[in-house]
């Protein structure tokens, strides 16, 4: 039987901006996560209407295209 050990080391450093308790933190880059497409399993999943109107509601919200939308009917 063999053993296999893995380790690393991080080290971070924070630049601030500011005095004392005014300091902030220098934010470099801000990354927002990228939507592919939405799947959404609601009770009333299986009626036209409602169907619509929870893709639209989420194509309005999160811009994505309505192709890459599903809702599904609920199945408990």
């Amino acid at each position: 039987m063999s053993r296999s050990v893995k380790s690393s080391d991080t080290q971070e450093s924070t630049v601030l901006t500011g005095n004392g308790a005014d300091s902030a933190p220098i934010v470099e880059k801000e990354l927002k996560p990228e939507i592919e497409g939405i799947i959404v399993s609601a009770q009333g999943g299986g009626n036209a209407v409602i169907k619509e109107e929870i893709s639209a509601a989420l194509e309005a919200l999160f811009h994505v295209p309505r192709h890459k939308i599903r809702v599904l009917k609920r199945v408990e």
